[in-house]
This record gives C-alpha cells, sequence and structure tokens, in this order.
C-alpha cells in the first residue's frame, strides 16, 4: 500500500512545506502532484531568489479554496501588489531563475566549505541546502555546545528548537550555512564548531 494510500484510507490532510524546493535540481515531483485531492502544498520566492520578496502561495485542493480566500482577507487582507507585480516580471524575463541559480550555486559552495572544515564530524546534509543536522555524541550535550559556542559569538540552533513535540528532541544541531554575511564568516563559525566538538569530555569522577 502506497503513502498516499494510507492517508486516504485514514483520512489524513497533507501539509507540503516546498519552500526550498526550487534550491534542489531535478528535485522529485511535489507530493501535491501525486495526490492533489488532500495535499496543501506551501511555496514562498523568498527562499528560491532574495529573502525580501515576500512572496508565497498555497496550491490547495479545489473545495478549500474559497475558505483559504476567506481566511487570507480576514488575516491580511490582501498580498502586496507591488511585490506581486515584480515577482511576475522576475519570473518572466528570467531574472528569478537567475537568482535561484545563483543562490543554488552559493549553497553548494557553502556545502563544500562545510564538508573540509568539519571532516570526521558526520552530519546530514544536501548538496544545495543552506543548512545541515548534525547528531552529537553521546558523551556531549547539544545545549551545551550552544553555549559554548554562543560564549565565541557562534549561534547555533539546538534540535529542540525544531522537534514536533516537546521533550522528544534528539541530542543534535542544525546549524545556518546561510546566516554568515560571507564564506570567510562561515568558515569561522565552522572551525569554531569542529574545535569545540574536538575537545575530549572530562572523564566522569568517581565518589570517594
Amino acid at each position: 500500500m502506497s503513502w498516499y494510500e494510507v492517508c486516504r484510507e485514514h483520512d489524513v490532510t497533507i501539509i507540503e512545506n516546498g519552500a526550498l524546493a526550487p534550491l534542489v535540481a531535478k528535485a522529485p515531483p511535489p507530493l501535491a502532484a501525486l495526490e492533489p485531492s488532500r495535499t496543501y502544498h506551501i511555496g514562498s520566492l523568498s527562499k528560491a531568489t532574495l529573502p525580501a520578496l515576500r512572496i508565497g502561495y498555497i496550491r490547495a485542493p479545489a473545495e478549500a479554496r474559497r475558505a483559504l480566500e476567506e481566511a487570507a482577507a480576514a488575516t491580511v487582507w490582501s498580498g502586496s501588489p507591488l511585490m506581486q507585480e515584480l515577482a511576475s516580471q522576475w519570473m518572466a524575463d528570467g531574472t528569478a531563475v537567475a537568482l535561484r541559480d545563483a543562490r543554488r550555486a552559493e549553497a553548494s559552495a557553502r556545502q563544500a566549505l562545510a564538508t573540509k572544515v568539519l571532516k570526521g564530524h558526520p552530519y546530514l546534509a544536501h548538496a544545495t541546502a543552506y543548512f545541515l543536522w548534525m547528531p552529537i555524541p553521546e558523551h556531549r550535550r547539544a545545549t551545551e555546545l550552544v553555549e559554548q559556542a554562543a560564549a565565541r559569538d557562534v549561534l547555533l540552533g539546538p534540535a529542540h528548537l525544531f522537534a514536533a513535540l516537546p521533550g522528544h528532541a534528539p541530542n543534535a544541531l542544525r546549524m545556518s550555512l546561510g546566516a554568515a554575511s560571507s564564506r570567510a564568516e562561515l568558515e569561522r563559525g565552522l572551525k569554531t564548531l569542529a574545535e569545540l566538538l574536538d575537545v575530549t569530555a572530562p572523564a566522569p569522577r568517581r565518589m570517594s
């Protein structure tokens, strides 16, 4: 039984975050293309082009669109016409594609930098992602590393900030590779993390 057959059987609504999908070359089809009747696909141009281009969209099942329109009208009334016109022009004249490709290239370069600096420290990442996920060895605590890095002006994201359920976060870090203003700044932060990870935790003291 496929995943969408399971969702149909149990009447599960699917919410798909596709904001980062444009950064992936040859990305797989969205879930909305496979199960359009129960999938809400959320997209954005700010991740793929410029953070200042605050244009997003929702692809929803047909029967839900009226309710979404009414909810949008009751909360934000309408989007910015100027932003919408700019986004339309950029998509038509190729500017949006050029910006997307530039962001892909920069993300790839930053991932390559992380691979070089964090060699020997396992983590999970995609070749064009602007972040990485790093499980922390059992003898260390992610929160400890966050505090130590902050003392050296490096900000790390502990896993509990991204956990769906409170108290169920793994011992891990989520590190942004895109927040640094330059590759040099990113390299400094990555080297700081590598240095902290290389420190051997003190052996537990025996009670006399």
